[in-house]
């Protein structure tokens, strides 16, 4: 598979299904003008990975017999002077 088609795949992949390949794509797919041995070694590095971690994912409920999905935020507003319950505009 030529360089240029495969940072091509590369993107679609990116930008449909793994925005984590995001920060591994984005520096190969404009050096694809003029392609050199680095940047296909690089791809083929990101391909690799693919294939490597193709049965990864997430799994909604997992081990959770209700299916309810909980969630967390960072609650640190010790310093931002708004009292609990006030309307933040």
């Amino acid at each position: 598979m030529p360089c240029r088609e495969a940072v091509g795949c590369l993107v679609y992949l990116m930008m449909a299904a793994h925005p984590h390949v995001a920060y591994a794509v984005s520096p190969a797919a404009p050096a694809m003008d003029q392609p050199n041995q680095a940047e296909w070694i690089d791809v083929e590095r990101i391909l690799k990975y693919l294939r490597a971690t193709n049965n990864y994912g997430l799994l909604n409920g997992a081990g959770n017999s209700k299916g309810t999905l909980k969630a967390f935020r960072n609650a640190n507003f010790a310093d931002d002077g708004v009292q609990e319950g006030q309307r933040v505009s």
